[in-house]
């Protein structure tokens, strides 16, 4: 478990390195976990906070170890909108979740009297980064009290979630860019996941198959169609071989559960496709518009995550040579690590997140 307390702070709650020794100007990494894993999974980061001159911020969200759960009319209110296709109230649901980010990071800037020089970044790994979208997409509706513009120095996709659907009346994640920003991984020819495969028994994809699959070290070919859909390498074993079963919480992503549930709405109204272009393309790059984007991908990882980072590379491209005006969006490859790099190589990964190294 994490050698940092948690503390609660509004609806979340966190780890916290504080400020390195002797350094009045550092900068302030949050990061926002994922599908089921909770912050413990950063745990390895830690150590690298200090002579990388960050404070390090591991942040749960709603519903996880020590924050505020979602109440059960929440729930079935997100539930019952997503099911009917009632997408302004998906939409009023999301802008929430990115209005409760600010408050806990304008709480967090004042009271710990956060400097503006070395600033803010905020990274959401995995399922989390539907919440960094969120936040940057609704950030300006909520400055009036408090401007963190000045604070946020670039917002880190990493490591994108997808979750293609139901398994059994359970719904299973993967880590992929594709759904959480909107693109469409099914329209890819040949490619599986065990999600979707209900030949697979309940109990031995999510026990066996899934978990290994998902933190399994895969090889791509660069060239169209070189993707690895099913078996990753033998070595390095897959990362959750390693990782202690008490860094996952299943109950946010029951069937009933607060990620399941808006992870559902969000696909059934495809919102994220929305999100996407609106944070991506803009009519000016000013304030807010002009937050840098910094996307970090792990080549090894499955082939959904790869083909994620290639429909980004191809419609960036598209964009600028249509004229299109667009948020900066710097994007960055991570060889030889999968999507669990913060556990199996930590310092690899960090300068990838504060933007120090291109790997």
């Amino acid at each position: 478990m994490s050698p940092l307390p948690l503390s609660r702070r509004g609806v979340f709650a966190s780890h916290d390195t504080g400020p390195p020794k002797d350094t009045p100007v550092y900068t302030t990494l949050f990061i926002l976990h994922g599908y089921s894993f909770h912050s413990d999974i950063f745990t390895r980061l830690i150590p690298l906070a200090e002579t990388s001159r960050c404070r390090l911020v591991l942040v749960n969200r709603r519903g996880y170890p020590g924050a505020e759960p979602f109440t059960p009319q929440e729930i079935s209110n997100l539930k019952a909108a997503g099911e009917a296709g009632r997408v302004d109230e998906v939409r009023t649901f999301c802008k929430e979740r990115a209005r409760e980010i600010y408050e806990f990071l304008t709480d967090f800037v004042q009271t710990e009297k956060i400097p503006k020089d070395g600033g803010i970044i905020l990274s959401g790994w995995s399922f989390g980064i539907i919440f960094a979208m969120l936040f940057l997409l609704h950030a300006e509706s909520f400055s009036a009290s408090f401007d963190l513009r000045e604070y946020i120095h670039s917002v880190v996709l990493w490591g994108k979630h997808q979750r293609l659907g139901k398994y059994s009346g359970l719904t299973v994640d993967a880590d992929t860019p594709n759904y959480c920003i909107g693109y469409d991984p099914q329209s890819v020819p040949g490619s599986w996941a065990p999600m979707t495969d209900t030949s697979i028994p309940y109990e031995e994809n999510m026990k066996n198959v899934f978990p290994n699959w998902v933190s399994g070290y895969f090889r791509h070919e660069d060239a169209p169609g070189g993707l690895e859909f099913r078996h990753p390498g033998s070595y390095p074993p897959p990362s959750i071989s390693n990782i202690p079963v008490e860094y996952v919480d299943a109950a946010p992503t029951s069937t009933e559960g607060s990620d399941t549930v808006m992870s559902d709405a969000l696909l059934a109204s495809n919102l994220m496709d929305e999100v996407r272009r609106a944070v991506y393309f803009r009519p000016d790059i000013d304030g807010w518009n002009g937050v840098p984007v910094r996307y970090v991908w792990c080549e090894r990882s499955t082939w959904m995550i790869v083909h994620g980072a290639r429909r980004t590379y191809e419609e960036c491209d598209e964009a600028k040579r249509a004229g299109k005006s667009t948020r900066p969006i710097e994007i960055v490859r991570v060889k030889e690590q999968n999507h669990f790099a913060h556990w199996d190589a930590p310092e690899t990964i960090f300068p990838a997140l504060l933007g120090v190294s291109k790997v």
